[in-house]
């Protein structure tokens, strides 16, 4: 069993990044009539980002904590905790203000049974149903690490992901799938990462370099910046690369966690810590607060940065009166 290592700061400025991604984008697309084309599908950027950091942070948990059934009780009630009582919470609110998707009790149940995706929450049931697959997964990862090593572990992850590939291509997933299968070798580069990062402290050396290039990569085939020099089938099928930029992303969180330079310490930057903290209660809230918003002043840039600004004041403190005492509680009745 491996030894643990304090929570890095690092890891809540990436979640801060993930979230940032997401508000930033979506704000564009709803404010900017000019901006909107460039935008589509550059939210799920952070999306993926989400998704490769937790199956990057959950995994490297397992480590040390084991597998018995003291440690998968204790793991299946904090992420209920974590992750249910505020969905509720929200999806109820979006139906009491008459969301698309959510005016129907029916479509409420089904959104809270993980049967129906809704706007932006189609995230949610990915990523729980993954925690219920991630046990096995970290187990099977570790197993094949510890005793055959690192080489045969990346090769089982190479080989399953060409196969997932053959059957379900990345480019063939659906919009906003709440089929987590689809997304599996997004997570696996995250689980797979958490069990080679220490192996590559070398990345210290290059870590700015490697991530100025990875992030540069990512925005060039995105709508963003591709509409010049990439045909518009491909970028139209931007928001499917998740396994892409899957692996991307996890090379990048392997370079902040081991890197000492500039993308390190904006990461260890106390703003975005602490937007880290607060990214779950903002990601629920940010679209309902967007919608209202751009209704009463569209295309207006002072309401877009006013939207941004009170998602995170919202989210803030949903953090504070639900989240946090939420969390305190889970503590105090660990299973």
């Amino acid at each position: 069993m491996d030894k643990p290592i304090p929570l890095w700061n690092a890891a809540h400025g990436i979640r801060g990044l993930a979230c940032l991604i997401v508000l930033i984008a979506h704000a564009f697309l709803l404010f900017s009539h000019d901006a909107a084309p460039s935008m589509v599908g550059m939210g799920k950027i952070g999306v993926w980002l989400f998704f490769v950091l937790s199956a990057f942070l959950l995994t490297h948990k397992f480590r040390y904590t084991g597998f018995g059934l003291s440690a998968l009780k204790h793991y299946a009630f904090a992420r209920f905790i974590r992750i249910i009582p505020l969905f509720c919470i929200t999806v109820c609110f979006y139906h009491a203000l008459n969301m698309p998707d959510m005016q129907q009790w029916d479509d409420v149940v089904r959104i809270l049974l993980f049967q129906q995706g809704a706007g932006h929450l189609w995230t949610i049931p990915v990523e729980c149903i993954f925690y219920a697959w991630l046990p096995l997964i970290a187990w099977g990862l570790r197993t094949l690490h510890k005793h055959y090593g690192c080489t045969a572990m990346i090769g089982w992850c190479i080989i399953t992901i060409i196969i997932h590939q053959y059957y379900l291509p990345f480019w063939d997933t659906p919009n906003n799938s709440i089929v987590t299968l689809w997304y599996l070798p997004c997570f696996l580069c995250g689980s797979a990462s958490a069990l080679i990062h220490d192996r590559c402290t070398w990345m210290h050396r290059y870590a700015d370099v490697i991530i100025l290039c990875l992030l540069g990569c990512i925005l060039c085939f995105s709508p963003l910046l591709g509409h010049g020099w990439l045909p518009p089938s491909m970028i139209a099928l931007f928001s499917t690369y998740h396994l892409p930029i899957g692996l991307m992303w996890a090379i990048i969180i392997m370079c902040v966690l081991h890197g000492s330079g500039i993308a390190t310490r904006i990461m260890c930057w106390r703003g975005i810590i602490y937007l880290g903290k607060w990214s779950y209660p903002i990601y629920l809230m940010h679209w309902i607060i967007y919608l209202k918003l751009v209704r009463l002043y569209p295309n207006n840039l002072i309401a877009m940065i006013g939207a941004i600004l009170c998602s995170i004041a919202t989210g803030a403190m949903m953090h504070y009166a639900l989240e946090r005492p939420i969390e305190r509680w889970r503590h105090r009745h660990s299973l």
